[in-house]
């Protein structure tokens, strides 16, 4: 679970194998200091996507196009244009799109459609309350929706 989501955000498998390493010392060493407030899988994908977020940055660098599975892949109402791509070409727009928000926007993109976590599981990964999760994920799907349309509309125009 920790590689998978490790390599979600890093887009490379040596980025995510330290990401991963990195995460399971924080996790060792946090254990004795975990409450049991929430799941621990929450707990410990909270502490990986930390990681993997502290990382990016720390690097200032930004993700390759991400890892996407087929059934992942789903342009509701964009284009048209979007029924005569191939899954190949959804995933490379999909990612690309997905490059151009935010790292929270992302990030909750991500856990919620990818990692299929609840709204309540990402508030407490995000320490986000509920509400504002749901908020941010409102917003993100909206921004996706617009840069997703944008790209289409400009590769129709270009192939015309």
């Amino acid at each position: 679970m920790v590689y998978s989501i490790a390599l979600r955000f890093m887009g490379n498998r040596d980025d995510a194998l330290e990401v991963a390493q990195e995460s399971f010392i924080k996790i060792y060493k946090g254990l004795p200091n975990f409450r049991g407030d929430s799941k621990l899988s929450t707990w410990i994908y909270r502490i990986t996507v930390n990681q993997a977020l502290t990382q990016n940055r720390a690097k200032r660098k930004f993700v390759d196009l991400p890892e996407i599975s087929d059934e992942q892949v789903y342009f509701g109402g964009i284009a048209n244009v979007l029924e005569t791509l191939g899954i190949e070409d959804r995933k490379y727009y999909l990612a690309k799109a997905m490059l151009e928000l935010s790292a929270d926007e992302n990030t909750i993109l991500m856990l919620y459609y990818t990692e299929e976590q609840s709204v309540d599981e990402i508030a407490e990964i995000m320490q986000l309350t509920p509400s504002n999760v749901k908020v941010r994920l409102f917003r993100g799907r909206n921004k996706l929706h617009e840069k997703l349309s944008k790209m289409l509309n400009s590769e129709v125009k270009s192939l015309l």
